[in-house]
């Protein structure tokens, strides 16, 4: 009976995600696909560096990212650097962060300062992040973790 338990506490604990997903496209400033991009994706907290090389199409993906603040970084011969700041990534969020390469130098850098969108549009998932704040102050009846689960958008 011990081993079943402890096998069910196994099962739920493998389906909690504490990461996402960070992916996009590298173009240049014809709306070209940047096949062959060095694309560096940097935890501003940490100082963890993912690297990666987007695709023949210009697609990059870095899957499994702790959630945090990033920055990410783009380069390719002949074009100047192209660099996005100001990236949030929630629990189990698909951030979409697109670069667009200029023609130039690569001792030239694009800073890009921003927030990826918090839209997925590459799935229907809908989902929230409930903050430590919001579980303290709200009233819930009895503290039931359900309840929280109306402050999403969608769910009835």
């Amino acid at each position: 009976m011990f081993r079943l338990v402890l096998l069910f506490a196994c099962l739920l604990a493998y389906g909690q995600q504490s990461t996402g997903v960070i992916t996009g496209h590298v173009t240049d400033s014809q709306d070209a696909a940047g096949p062959g991009a060095k694309v560096e994706v940097f935890h501003v907290e940490t100082g963890a560096t993912f690297r990666t090389e987007s695709n023949g199409q210009g697609i990059y993906n870095a899957p499994g990212m702790a959630v945090g603040r990033y920055e990410v970084r783009a380069e390719r011969a002949g074009f100047k650097r192209a660099v996005r700041s100001g990236i949030t990534l929630q629990v189990n969020q698909t951030a979409q962060v697109n670069l667009v390469l200029q023609v130039g130098q690569l001792a030239e850098t694009i800073e890009v300062k921003g927030e990826a969108s918090l839209v997925d549009t590459g799935s229907a998932t809908v989902g929230t992040v409930i903050d430590n704040h919001q579980v303290q102050s709200l009233p819930l009846n009895g503290r039931g973790a359900l309840a929280l689960s109306l402050l999403t958008p969608g769910v009835l």
